[in-house]
């Protein structure tokens, strides 16, 4: 199925929150597209006046990020929604989405966020407002102890079942354990290990 070219802007936006640097082949793996397909999309964007190339990757025109925030609005509106009205289980509601938020007007979302309470974050914790992250920590950036899940802000749907079955949502204390490979984080009802590169995604406080 071809992508909207608002996922495309999605998937710049969340790769460049988790890791700084944005490249052609970590969306066209996002989005699970070719390189080629990926290319041509990211081009296209170009094109429109929304993103320029680096040497540092893709990155956002003044104009292309503020519309890219709207976007990323948009689909925590539409994430929160399918979770918390339509009952999508909690690792779900990020690919449930992504032809649904394309349908709706601006005003209509903001009009279902405001019948939903105005909720600060979606249900993986990233705040609705984009721009309003609050203080956090990188899970690649601590040591072991205690903590509090604050967000993910890659929503992977592997990461995102793992956590669920063990019970580790935002807000839920976890403890953090470091190891070779990467770290693991213990909740309620077991242990997820997260490798060096989903790390990236994990923030804390």
């Amino acid at each position: 199925m071809k992508k909207n070219y608002e996922d495309y802007i999605l998937a710049v936006w969340e790769i460049m929150e988790t890791n700084d640097r944005v490249l052609i082949k970590d969306v066209g793996e996002r989005l699970k597209t070719s390189v080629p397909t990926a290319w041509e999309e990211l081009h296209r964007l170009k094109s429109m006046g929304f993103i320029t190339f680096e040497k540092e990757g893709v990155k956002f025109t003044e104009i292309g990020y503020q519309i890219a925030k709207r976007i990323i609005m948009n689909h925590r509106i539409a994430e929160l929604f399918v979770y918390k009205m339509l009952e999508v289980p909690w690792q779900d509601a990020h690919e449930e989405v992504m032809e649904f938020e394309h349908s709706l007007k601006d005003i209509l979302m903001d009009k279902l966020w405001k019948n939903m309470g105005n909720p600060l974050t979606c249900p993986h914790g990233n705040p609705i407002n984009p721009e309003e992250k609050g203080n956090e920590i990188n899970l690649n950036e601590v040591g072991d102890g205690k903590y509090k899940l604050k967000r993910i802000t890659y929503e992977d749907h592997t990461l995102l079942r793992n956590l669920a079955s063990n019970f580790i949502f935002p807000g839920t204390e976890v403890m953090i354990t470091k190891y070779d490979k990467g770290w693991e984080i213990s909740g309620p009802n077991g242990k997820t290990e997260v490798n060096l590169k989903l790390a990236r995604s994990i923030r804390l406080m």
